[in-house]
Order: structure tokens, then sequence, then C-alpha cells
């Protein structure tokens, strides 16, 4: 059976089931309620779901840069500036992904993996560094991130990382 999705939203928007005992109305209600569920953009699992990725950086522009592009992909970016104000932070449960630089500004960005996952964060993170070396690289892999970018990355290379991680 096709449905005309803009109709039965103008019809269950007008009537809603208990305030009328019209049988169409509380069909058209139904209807409405057996379709959203096959748009992903408007299930309420995924709407609760919604939460930030955090962007732990100590260089500003970069921060700014990457936050801009993760909006302009309808994502949500909260920024940190160092390993010690995502500690200081402590609500970790808001993120879904962390982009985590690996020079902090004299602070490791593994260093605060490994005590985030001491801290049983199970939080998907992905690793950013402009100083790429084949030890930061494994100790980042082995740390157990689930994408490892080095700077200047492409833009297409950063939201593939993060929808990953969205997906799991």
């Amino acid at each position: 059976m096709e449905i005309s999705l803009r109709g039965v939203f103008q019809q269950a928007d007008v009537l809603a089931p208990r305030e009328t005992k019209n049988r169409e109305a509380l069909d058209a209600f139904t209807q409405v309620h057996r379709v959203l569920p096959s748009f992903p953009c408007m299930e309420l699992s995924h709407l609760q779901r919604r939460r930030s990725i955090f962007v732990v950086d100590d260089d500003p522009s970069m921060r700014r840069s990457m936050k801009r592009l993760l909006q302009e992909h309808g994502f949500e970016a909260k920024l940190f500036e160092s390993a010690e104000a995502l500690v200081n932070h402590d609500n970790f449960q808001q993120a879904f992904c962390i982009i985590l630089d690996i020079n902090l500004d004299g602070e490791s960005g593994i260093d605060l993996r490994r005590w985030l996952a001491e801290q049983q964060v199970q939080v998907p993170i992905v690793f950013v560094t402009g100083n790429d070396t084949h030890e930061s690289r494994a100790a980042a892999i082995a740390s157990g991130c689930i994408a490892y970018l080095t700077k200047p990355f492409a833009a297409a290379s950063l939201i593939e990382s993060v929808e990953r991680a969205w997906g799991s």
C-alpha cells in the first residue's frame, strides 16, 4: 500500500486519535507511526542517541576548523584545548566519539586515551597528529583507536571516521 506522507501528516496533525472517533484519522495517525521508523532521520532512537563529538587539540585554529567541518555534516562538537580540560569536563556520556590530538602541548594524547580506558570510558577514538612517527602510530593503534589521521588530512577522512564511530 502506498502512503502519501504529506496527506498523512496533515491529517494526523489535525486529528489526534484521542480527540476523535473518526476511523480515518486514527488510520492516518497509525500509518504515520508505521512509516516514520523507515526514515532514519525520524527515528526516535536515532534522535535519543544524538550526542556530541569531543575534539581535543591544542591548536585553536585546528579545533575551530574541525568543529566547522563536523557541523557542516550535521554533527555537534564540543571543543577542549588540553587533556586537562577534557578530564575536568568529566561528562563523557555526552560523547559518541573523541577526536584526540596525539601531541597536546607537552601532554600525550595516547596517555589520555589510556587514562580514559582505565576510567572505563568506552568511546571510539580518532587520533590526529601533525607529527607522524612509527612509534606514535603503533601506540595509537595498540590503544584501540578507530582511525589515525595525519595533519593535514582530507575532510572526507575525518567525516568517514566519525560516521564509522556513529555506527558502532
